[in-house]
């Protein structure tokens, strides 16, 4: 009358089961975890620029430019620091040399 019920978790070891436990832990883990935005190529299509233009050289970390996408959602209005800056229509700089 005693009838055998053969599981996974009944054919393994009894040493094995404290590691598939922490194995079984750790994926869980890991598939829980919020991963760190991968969606350069997303912002990258949306503002037509390269990935480095946001981020320094083989880096995450954000430059200027990135700091102002971030804050703005948009990079319209952004100017480059080292990017001479707009002249004013109204200036007479153009017309000094009457």
């Amino acid at each position: 009358m005693g009838q055998t019920v053969d599981c996974a978790v009944c054919l393994v070891d009894s040493s094995m089961r404290p590691f598939l436990f922490a194995a079984a832990v750790l994926v869980a883990t890991l598939c829980l975890v919020p991963r760190e935005a991968s969606t350069s190529p997303v912002y990258s299509r949306r503002t037509n620029k390269d990935c480095n233009y946001c981020h320094p050289p083989n880096s995450y970390n954000l430059n200027d430019a990135g700091k102002y996408y971030q804050e703005h959602k948009s990079l319209n209005g952004y100017q480059p620091k080292d990017a001479p800056k707009k002249s004013d229509p109204t200036s007479t700089s153009r017309n000094s040399g009457h």
